[in-house]
């Protein structure tokens, strides 16, 4: 599929425009962790994430890890585990590395979030990063990009944020590829990463967050033990899983026929 056109009204983004591969054009709007029966949706699709409750016939749960960003910062990182915190800690104390976050990235900054995670995809045998989705989230003003660098000015790390009012929400995580790094290098880019977390979490703290969103977990551990390991990781900072849902709503005769038809086409 295609996005056609992206606005922002209010607390959601609207696709103005789906083309699917059989040339039929649906609306389509997406509602960023939020839906209440005060909301009218007018595009023939609608796509609730992160609500609270499912919408609808077509819902599905998405559990995921919370952090609470209420506590003073110090708070906050003493919920980390202690090995988590004492890798952090190593980087923070020694000023090993910089970190930044990117609230409007340009086209520059894009094309480089582009090159740089497709690279580290193509290493681990994971889909490319769906750059229509990410220029749509850019448009309507809800992409934020953090990275760390070590002192050379080398990405080490990035993470990939879809904004709404209530909570960043991690989409991609990713790390720097080096073919011919050796265990020790690789251990530094590791504890960066971390780093990393903790300084995105104080930069959503201090831009008035009350929670940050850690992108999903697995609701089988035992299935895939690389996403359990991903878990392990998240669950390291010492958020809580918390249960969310995402819903589509099919609203006019078209998409409810499409879906009769052709089934469900996300």
């Amino acid at each position: 599929m295609r996005i056609c056109d992206i606005s922002m009204k209010n607390r959601h983004q609207q696709f103005s425009g789906i083309k699917f591969r059989r040339g039929i054009v649906f609306s389509f709007e997406e509602f960023l962790h939020s839906f209440g029966d005060h909301d009218s949706p007018q595009a023939d699709f609608s796509y609730i994430t992160g609500n609270q409750k499912p919408v609808g016939s077509h819902s599905y749960s998405r559990p995921t890890i919370i952090n609470d960003l209420t506590p003073p910062a110090d708070t906050i990182f003493g919920q980390y585990q202690d090995s988590t915190r004492n890798k952090i800690h190593q980087i923070r104390k020694n000023d090993l590395c910089d970190h930044r976050v990117i609230t409007s990235p340009s086209d520059s900054d894009l094309s480089k979030l582009k090159m740089d995670f497709d690279r580290f995809a193509t290493v681990i045998g994971i889909e490319p990063l769906n750059m229509n989705y990410i220029l749509a989230l850019n448009r309507a003003n809800r992409l934020n990009i953090s990275y760390v660098y070590d002192k050379d000015k080398v990405m080490l790390a990035g993470h990939v944020y879809r904004m709404s009012a209530l909570r960043p929400e991690m989409l991609y995580s990713f790390r720097a590829v080096e073919p011919n790094a050796d265990k020790a290098r690789a251990t530094f880019v590791s504890k960066a990463n971390r780093y990393s977390h903790y300084c995105d979490m104080l930069h959503f703290k201090s831009a008035g967050f009350e929670t940050y969103d850690f992108g999903g977990v697995s609701d089988d551990k035992h299935t895939n033990a690389r996403w359990a390991n991903i878990d392990v990781f998240k669950m390291s900072f010492g958020g809580t899983v918390q249960v969310y849902y995402n819903s589509i709503l099919y609203n006019t005769i078209k998409s409810k026929t499409y879906l009769k038809l052709k089934g469900n086409p996300f």
